[in-house]
């Protein structure tokens, strides 16, 4: 068994410091993420074990510990209903589209853009520039283009 002395309170302030912390590699986030939330799972919860890493990676793997807010589903319906092109732009891992999927809400966007993917991070213009290519529309409309930042914090 793998005692954790943080406190909840202490983990989740742990999670924002080493989330903000400089990452000494161009991209967080290279296909399954492992060696990013390595890190971030022990400067959160201050447990190195890997262990005890590989059963909260797993956790965080089932969309069944996720959950939209309260109405985006309903809002994604609509937006979708009106001939809105929808599209996720992420600085995430591989797991992203089966989490989408697990959410039931992959079917709705035109294009998942994730930076593990893309080799981008937001905010680089040209992770943006790989959802606006699914649609044929050229790098330089960017500016003319609407998009909804939605952080986890």
């Amino acid at each position: 068994m793998i005692g954790l002395r943080a406190s909840a309170s202490e983990i989740k302030q742990g999670f924002k410091r080493a989330f903000s912390s400089p990452w000494p590699h161009n991209l967080r986030y290279q296909g399954d993420g492992r060696p990013f939330w390595k890190l971030v799972v022990s400067e959160a919860t201050g447990c190195s074990d890997d262990r005890y890493f590989e059963e909260v990676y797993e956790y965080y793997a089932n969309g069944d510990v996720w959950h939209l807010p309260n109405g985006a589903h309903e809002i994604l319906l609509l937006l979708k209903d009106a001939g809105v092109k929808l599209a996720v732009v992420s600085n995430f891992d591989t797991r992203l589209r089966k989490l989408l999927k697990d959410l039931n809400v992959l079917h709705l966007f035109d294009a998942v853009v994730i930076s593990s993917e893309v080799g981008f991070e937001k905010p680089d213009v040209q992770i943006f520039n790989a959802a606006l290519a699914t649609w044929r529309i050229p790098p330089l409309q960017f500016s003319q283009q609407s998009y909804v930042d939605i952080s986890v914090f």
